[in-house]
């Protein structure tokens, strides 16, 4: 049961790590969520002959990496939200000027 559930953790940091690099515009966010993939990849190879989480010193960087990779979905999630809603606007006030004939004011 434990083991199945320490791979089940690693595998879903690096699937989250994955979807959070290919949706991310930004290339210095992108870079940090790629950066999680690498170090979840090279925790889990140095896992097989060592016991690296016993360092507090691995474990502070290992889940501050997770965590900034979190937000980083979170945010570009948010941005994309925010964006896709402004667009949205933006035309809805398009076509109302449209209608009744005056030109609108770029935005």
């Amino acid at each position: 049961m434990g083991l199945v559930t320490y791979l089940l953790m690693y595998l879903a940091l690096l699937v989250f790590g994955y979807r959070t690099w290919r949706e991310c515009t930004d290339e210095k966010m992108a870079a940090i969520a790629l950066s999680s993939i690498a170090v979840t990849l090279g925790l889990m190879t140095m896992s097989l002959t060592d016991n690296i989480f016993g360092l507090m010193q691995n474990q502070l960087y290992f889940w501050t990496l997770a965590g900034l990779t979190v937000a980083i979905s979170r945010l570009s999630t948010l941005a994309g939200c925010q964006s896709a809603s402004a667009e949205n606007h933006n035309v809805a006030l398009a076509r109302t000027s449209l209608s009744s004939g005056r030109k609108s004011l770029p935005a």
